[in-house]
């Protein structure tokens, strides 16, 4: 048994580096949508007895999860060995517990219905809060991988004598790494959230030592209020310094991205984890790395 790449519609790019970097096929599979907004795949290869890597970017969710199952269970009805998801953004991570009475946590509703429809899940720095890992979510064998190298690629040849900086503790992990590959300095902000568009940052001391360049470093750019907040108290206590910010995801909107710029980010740039206007580095080297040709994923 062999194994070959499938992908979502909006996930062909990424799916065809994929297949290309482990020399297996991408197959093929036509979407056709009804006048009622029903949709109905047809898969043009043969596929029996394949092991499957469905490639999908799921921003925006909603209206795409149907899609996917579709697919993914109409691969099975013509005898695949199994079907792994390849999501390097992972939605619905957000929701992890009740944080009003009666709110359903969506977090383990989308696992599950991802362990039910699938045997294998790949993703990119899932937004992990108050779990300590997928296992602790998904029945599904799954695996997390890490943009860190890429992203510490990204600030190497686009700045100079960078200082790392998180917007909130929960970025720290990325920091962390990202400052231990390139031997520079790094902190942390302090993160309150009142709302989704109301929050506070600040730090107890921010030595900005020799950096000629700031990064403001996370997983996700999003509504940019945290990022917007960072960037207005940096500027308030060090302008004139060179300041990025580089992401994992970016599901910003131009509006929200023209703001980061207005307020005083140089370069911004994101993982081609999301189609954006800021791709500035590859994932394709990451996942294939995690994947071989007899359809497992790699511990």
């Amino acid at each position: 048994m062999s194994s070959m790449i499938f992908s979502m519609p909006n996930a062909h790019d990424l799916a065809s580096k994929i297949a290309a970097r482990l020399g297996i096929p991408h197959g093929r599979a036509d979407l056709h949508t009804f006048p009622d907004a029903e949709s109905l795949f047809r898969i043009l290869d043969a596929v029996e007895d394949q092991h499957i890597h469905l490639v999908a970017r799921l921003d925006g969710p909603d209206d795409k999860i149907m899609q996917l199952l579709l697919l993914a269970d109409g691969l099975r009805q013509y005898g695949v060995a199994s079907v792994k998801l390849v999501a390097p953004y992972l939605p619905y991570m957000r929701q992890d517990i009740a944080f009003n009475p009666g709110e359903v946590i969506s977090a383990k509703v989308f696992a599950n219905l991802i362990s039910q429809h699938f045997d294998g899940l790949l993703t990119v720095d899932p937004h992990l809060h108050r779990f300590a890992s997928l296992s602790a979510l998904f029945e599904a064998p799954s695996k997390a991988l890490s943009a860190t190298t890429e992203m510490a690629r990204w600030i190497a040849e686009n700045t100079n004598s960078p200082i790392i900086v998180g917007p909130d503790s929960e970025s720290e992990q990325w920091v962390r790494k990202i400052a231990e590959a390139l031997d520079a300095p790094y902190t942390t902000l302090q993160k309150v959230r009142h709302g989704d568009r109301d929050v506070e940052v600040s730090v107890d001391h921010l030595d900005l030592g020799t950096a000629h360049s700031i990064v403001l470093v996370d997983d996700i750019i999003s509504s940019g209020t945290t990022l917007l907040k960072a960037i207005a108290f940096i500027q308030r206590h060090h302008s004139g310094l060179d300041l990025n910010i580089c992401a994992v995801h970016c599901l910003a909107t131009l509006e929200t991205l023209d703001q980061l710029r207005a307020a005083g980010a140089r370069n911004l740039a994101a993982s081609n984890s999301i189609e954006s206007s800021i791709c500035g580095f590859d994932l394709t080297d990451t996942i294939a790395g995690a994947l071989n040709a007899n359809g497992l994923i790699k511990s």
